[in-house]
């Protein structure tokens, strides 16, 4: 064969295997692959969305499985009832000058159980460690938007037809 079809040749055949490797997919789920999954795994609440997302890391588990390291930051928009709960407790506390400490404790720590099953029913399908950090937010901030940072070490992620999918 002349050098001319040699060429030729080798070009159709790179020009295959590139073609190829375009179309076999990704070998690591991207960035917004990763961040579609944490959203399905909040169980489609609209009243959180997902900010300051970072695919910090990954690591191969294999050749159709990935696990990722992602820093992301949920804002909570304000849900009315717990507006109203935080207004009836400040009335309580001002209006009760003589609390024990414990009996005032005990107040609050009931009021944030309120405020977190009203979450929990505005939004039934969230990882429970999500309605525990809710909870644990600032008091006052129940009005308005709360936001809560995450570091996720583990999120694993499956190659499937259609992309790279959460498990």
């Amino acid at each position: 064969m002349s050098t001319a079809k040699h060429a030729l040749c080798l070009g159709t055949v790179l020009g295959s295997l590139l073609l190829l490797t375009g179309c076999s997919g990704s070998s690591s789920p991207s960035s917004s692959e990763a961040k579609q999954a944490i959203q399905k795994s909040l169980g489609d609440c609209s009243i959180v969305t997902i900010s300051s997302f970072d695919k910090v890391n990954g690591i191969a588990d294999g050749d159709n499985r990935y696990t990722l390291q992602v820093k992301y930051a949920l804002e909570f928009a304000p849900l009315p009832e717990n507006a109203k709960l935080l207004d009836d407790m400040n009335a309580q506390l001002t209006s009760h000058t003589d609390w024990v400490q414990w009996e005032k404790n005990e107040f609050i720590v009931k009021v944030r159980e309120r405020i977190m099953a009203n979450l929990h029913r505005t939004c039934p399908n969230m990882p429970r460690n999500v309605y525990g950090d809710y909870s644990q937010a600032n008091i006052t901030s129940y009005s308005s938007t709360i936001h809560i940072d995450y570091t996720y070490d583990n999120l694993r992620m499956v190659k499937s037809d259609n992309g790279w999918v959460g498990i």
